[in-house]
């Protein structure tokens, strides 16, 4: 009898690992599809731009025959050298400055935020030093942060979910009240973080399309940050004011994207992450039957940790403690 179950146990362990290798194959296959739609896509625009790039020069250089060719490259090194360091060339004069207090907030927020835009960097050897400083402390704070603030939100979403389950009690199973719980949830997130602020976007930035603004709310809140497209860069009206409210938008946002995934992950069966889950004890040492047997199965049995483990008793959760009630609970 021992034998068989420890036969059981370690075909479990070879069965983590084929899956944990199956996912690591996924995801490079996804990487390598990623890489193959972006070649095609945007391959034949980018040699189009250099094919314009080339014929603007040549036709430049015709008309003026004067210029040395090599000064002329030199001139223009500078001009992208500074425009990559966020100092553009156009109505230079004029053009708002980068590191005024309210940009420099901007700046610290997208650091510590980690979404990094990188249209505008430190300059001196000093600032990149202090960036470094500033990032060590800044990150840890960041995530402590968030970290609290998602779990005092919780508490109003557990609030929320027990509505659901009141008013749908004996009508719907608890699976489907999850679901239905994550779906407001989510439209939530969706109508006031990024369709509506998509479309104040969109006007306030004059060159923006709205979807170039929806794609700036999931590229920003994601943290992705890729830097394309930055919102008060030109003469808005009360710009510093329009910065300000930005950088509150885009911390709002990110605390209320981890409030959502981690609701979602809360749900065993949209938590992908147990599939390929070590047993507890096996990540700390142990061996292979200490581990199987210290973990909680599902009826499908795979382990599962203790935090996914289901209360049949489905008793109410003392909100005068600020416990958030989770979905484990409520099943």
């Amino acid at each position: 009898m021992k034998k068989t179950e420890t036969v059981a146990k370690m075909s479990m362990k070879e069965d983590i690992h084929v899956r944990f290798s199956l996912l690591l194959t996924f995801f490079i296959i996804y990487l390598c599809i990623g890489a193959a739609v972006f070649t095609v896509i945007e391959g034949p625009i980018e040699e189009r731009k250099r094919t314009e790039l080339e014929t603007v020069i040549t036709e430049f250089m015709a008309d003026h025959e004067c210029i040395n060719y090599n000064k002329l490259n030199d001139f223009m090194k500078e001009i992208v050298s500074a425009n990559n360091m966020g100092v553009t060339a156009l109505d230079n004069a004029t053009e708002p400055a980068n590191w005024n207090f309210a940009s420099s907030l901007f700046f610290a927020a997208t650091v510590v935020t980690t979404i990094g835009y990188g249209r505008v960097a430190p300059l001196s050897n000093y600032g990149k030093g202090f960036c470094i400083f500033y990032a060590l402390l800044g990150l840890p704070l960041t995530l402590l942060v968030v970290g609290v603030s998602v779990e005092r939100l919780r508490v109003l979403t557990s609030h929320f979910l027990s509505f659901l389950n009141k008013q749908l009690d004996g009508r719907a199973k608890a699976f489907t009240i999850q679901v239905l719980h994550i779906s407001l949830l989510g439209l939530f997130m969706l109508i006031f973080f990024y369709v509506i602020p998509a479309v104040i976007f969109c006007n306030l930035e004059v060159s923006w399309s709205y979807l170039d603004a929806i794609y700036f709310c999931f590229i920003s809140l994601t943290t992705i940050g890729l830097g394309d497209y930055i919102p008060a860069e030109h003469h808005q009206s009360f710009r510093n004011i329009y910065k300000v409210c930005v950088v509150a938008y885009l911390i709002l946002g990110v605390i209320f994207m981890v409030l959502l995934v981690e609701i979602i992950v809360q749900i065993p069966r949209f938590n992908a992450g147990l599939l390929f889950m070590l047993p507890e004890k096996q990540c700390v040492g142990g061996n292979v039957e200490d581990s199987v047997e210290s973990n909680n199965l599902t009826n499908s049995g795979q382990a599962t940790p203790t935090m996914y483990t289901m209360n049949t008793t489905n008793q109410v959760p003392d909100y005068s403690e600020h416990r958030p009630l989770t979905y484990a609970q409520e099943n």
